[in-house]
């Protein structure tokens, strides 16, 4: 839906109101595109996966101080063709092959492949319930949930406006703010009082829903409708005109004047709208969803033995990733659309057997190719056969999927490690035990990125290496905020200590010394990002990422025999980048020896996970 600048007539009929101690239903997919974009962290070179999760934690935070019940809905595929091809249409316009540094694309971003589970982690991190829905609309899912649950929908879609639910919406100056009483005061938008206010039915609103959004018909379309009905043109003032031109007919004749202006081709096309509309505003729905019981009575949607609806609850309870929904239902993954080196293969193709492995067992073997969707910059779609081979099949007997009853031992299988163990003969698993939890997949992606290329990436990896000390144990040691200049202390030379892979080992002294000096390279600026920035050279970066995603993707969907990896604490694209810039070509780890020497603990950290890392490369 696109209704331009109804949000200014939105903002004249709010109402005044104090959230606090209560239950709210958030849209969490239309909040998670604004969030990155409002965020301005740059995304050129990937993701900046500490600095995007401090944004989305502070920008929640007041609902926490609020002590609100949050029941967040995130949109995972499509199980509607119709709807999947409408979201390849509807997606982000900008494309990493035609991406120019230095132009100006309005605001416009291109979506880090790590963004959105980082957004994920946070909310759990900060306590939030959320659900992942594979239904075709989540903005009707969060208005039938708040229904349910008698509360308010917080979004950014002014979508909410026309269903039955309070709406506070969080545009145009109607952000929330936090008042010393302990409760967030902001505007609350109610259809009914909207409606009484423009002596208008909800019947009537969906006729003014028809005749102002763009992504119904073109936005000049109804032009002479509004000329002939002398209603103004200009948005706020045609809105308030159409209200009252449609508060003096009845339906019937107002339907009967729009159809003068409205070719015999297009009235199907108004038609249907206007059907789907009705569904979706008015009808009211009394059987429950996946997505109600997951907050209403959760413990129905345990899996029972060859239970027809395993995977629809797997998604609900979070054991199968989001990109494996598409893959499922459709058999497709989309190609990456990063600022990667388009000459070569698109980075996601550098875990098709990772992927096809997952859809293998999701689809119990059944010898099918997947397809990867791409998007050509004239807005052309391609879809092309991915080539890539099957590993052997597990020892295991299932009707339908290995996941049809539920996923409880699921880890006591093997599934995860198989295919590692299939696609290299054998793998030092044992050896991760002396490692942090929190490295250990880390780790095995370091391991398969390494065996899976042919070029040296030695800098590559030891550069990875070095963003994780960075955040996962010096910033856990000081502060989360990489940028802060307050603390000092004398950088100078110090004895070398022997390698380890304890963490208790680093001292704090150290880890204030190491955070002074990489900070450095945490930040750039548009011009160093000129002039360092080269396609060929980030794209083995971005090849990597996708790699830890669909590892993270397969553990998880194996049961999660490994913690998973917490990317806020792990990857920082641009401190990555500009490390690899330093050392590459030069003795790498010669190069960081010197640079953490006044940090010795830290640097012994670091040997020990790049020695971890190398035992598992060489000795299986």
């Amino acid at each position: 839906m696109r209704i331009k600048a109804f949000t200014f007539l939105v903002k004249e009929h709010l109402e005044s109101y104090q959230l606090e101690n209560t239950e709210v239903v958030v849209d969490g997919q239309n909040i998670y595109y604004k969030l990155y974009e409002k965020s301005g962290i740059p995304f050129v070179l990937g993701s900046e996966s500490d600095k995007f999760a401090n944004y989305v934690r502070e920008y929640f935070r007041l609902l926490k101080k609020a002590n609100l019940k949050c029941h967040f809905i995130v949109k995972a595929g499509h199980d509607s063709k119709k709807y999947l091809d409408v979201h390849f249409k509807l997606g982000n316009r900008l494309h990493g092959k035609e991406f120019v540094l230095g132009e100006n694309y309005d605001n416009a971003i291109i979506q880090p492949c790590l963004a959105k589970d980082i957004y994920l982690q946070v909310l759990e991190e900060m306590g939030f319930d959320y659900i992942i829905s594979h239904g075709t609309d989540v903005i009707k899912e969060c208005f039938e949930l708040a229904q349910r649950l008698s509360c308010p929908v917080i979004s950014f879609n002014i979508q909410y406006c026309f269903s039955s639910v309070p709406y506070v919406p969080l545009k145009q100056g109607t952000v929330l703010e936090f008042e010393q009483s302990n409760h967030i005061t902001c505007g609350i938008f109610k259809r009914q009082n909207f409606l009484q206010h423009y002596r208008i039915s909800k019947e009537k609103m969906i006729l003014f829903i028809l005749l102002t959004d763009s992504h119904v018909l073109k936005e000049d379309y109804f032009l002479q409708f509004f000329k002939a009905c002398k209603i103004p043109y200009s948005h706020i003032k045609r809105y308030k005109g159409l209200l009252m031109w449609l508060s003096r007919r009845s339906e019937e004749e107002a339907l009967q004047e729009v159809f003068k202006y409205i070719s015999e081709s297009d009235k199907q096309t108004f038609l249907d709208n206007k059907n789907e509309l009705e569904i979706k505003f008015l009808k009211c729905v009394h059987e429950e969803s996946v997505t109600s019981l997951y907050f209403t009575n959760r413990n129905s949607l345990k899996i029972d033995i060859q239970d027809p609806h395993w995977f629809e609850k797997g998604i609900a309870l979070k054991y199968i990733a989001i990109p494996y929904v598409n893959l499922y239902f459709w058999g497709i993954i989309v190609a990456s659309r990063l600022v990667e080196d388009y000459d070569q293969e698109n980075s996601i193709l550098f875990s098709k057997d990772i992927i096809k492995y997952a859809y293998d067992l999701l689809k119990n073997f059944n010898d099918k190719n997947i397809n990867i969707k791409y998007r050509e910059i004239n807005d052309s779609e391609e879809i092309s056969v991915i080539q890539t081979q099957s590993v052997r099949k597990p020892d295991y007997a299932a009707r339908k999927c290995v996941f049809e009853n539920g996923w409880e031992n699921i880890d006591s299988r093997g599934l995860f490690e198989h295919f590692f163990l299939e696609t290299y003969g054998s793998f030092n698993f044992a050896a991760l035990e002396s490692a942090p939890a929190d490295v250990r997949l880390l780790l095995i992606t370091l391991v398969y990125f390494k065996r899976n290329k042919e070029d040296d990436m030695s800098c590559e990896i030891y550069s990875i290496i070095l963003s994780y000390v960075l955040l996962g144990v010096v910033a856990e040691k000081v502060n989360h905020d990489l940028s802060d200049s307050s603390d000092s202390i004398d950088i100078v030379s110090r004895p070398l200590l022997d390698s380890t892979t304890q963490k208790d080992l680093v001292t704090t002294q150290d880890c204030i010394a190491a955070k002074r000096i990489l900070k450095e390279y945490c930040t750039i600026s548009d011009d160093e990002l000129l002039d360092i920035f080269n396609r060929t050279k980030v794209h083995p970066l971005f090849q990597f990422e996708w790699c830890l995603l669909q590892i993270n993707n397969l553990n998880k969907l194996c049961g999660s025999p490994y913690t998973s990896t917490v990317y806020s604490k792990t990857y920082n694209a641009t401190f990555v980048y500009k490390i690899l810039c330093k050392i590459k070509g030069e003795n790498a780890i010669q190069t960081i020896t010197d640079l953490l020497n006044p940090a010795p603990s830290v640097l012994a950290f670091t040997s020990g996970i790049i020695e971890m890392y190398e035992k598992l490369l060489y000795e299986y």
